[in-house]
């Protein structure tokens, strides 16, 4: 996870306590948006690739519960159009 996060332009952490988690391994705290309660004002779209070679990717990193909020992300990324993005998931579901 740590090469994962460390290697993101922007990292967007839902708590301080993970954002400095995210600190200890690396990631500058200029790269971190802590927004509280998965709302980010202020936060705005992202300009069009102006070229083929740039690569939009983002990606969710943590656990695979539905209560994590995954599939409305799914969702939301499968009805974008004519938007060159991708989407990685990196997890681990944990059964009890």
């Amino acid at each position: 996870m740590r090469q994962v996060v460390s290697r993101a332009d922007l990292v967007l952490s839902p708590s301080r306590f993970l954002r400095d988690h995210f600190v200890r391994w690396g990631v500058p705290p200029d790269r971190i948006l802590h927004f509280a309660n998965s709302i980010a004002p202020g936060l705005t779209p992202l300009p069009l690739a102006t070229d083929a070679a740039t690569i939009r990717r983002f990606g969710y990193v943590g656990n695979l519960h539905p209560h994590k909020g995954l599939a409305v992300l799914i969702e939301a990324f499968n009805k974008l159009v004519d938007v060159d993005v991708t989407l990685e998931i990196w997890g681990a579901a944990f059964t009890q």
